[in-house]
């Protein structure tokens, strides 16, 4: 199953991810799997990548909600 992305879609992902080390790690590991994938997948990948990236972004913003 593949998921496609747009690429604002992948970059409003990452900016939703307001730490800096969780936005960096999704930007990586997405980053990492379009290597693994070839110049053809630029604007989709698997969508387990997209779930873990989307409850990454999830889990800090609960995170923030908590702390404010």
């Amino acid at each position: 199953m593949r998921l496609e992305v747009a690429t604002p879609s992948l970059r409003d992902l990452c900016i939703c991810a307001k730490n800096i080390e969780c936005r960096e790690a999704i930007v990586k590991s997405c980053r990492n799997h379009l290597l693994l994938m070839g110049s053809r997948a630029k604007f989709s990948y698997d969508a387990a990548m997209f779930r873990r990236s989307s409850e990454l972004c999830t889990q800090m913003k609960e995170q923030e909600t908590a702390i404010e």
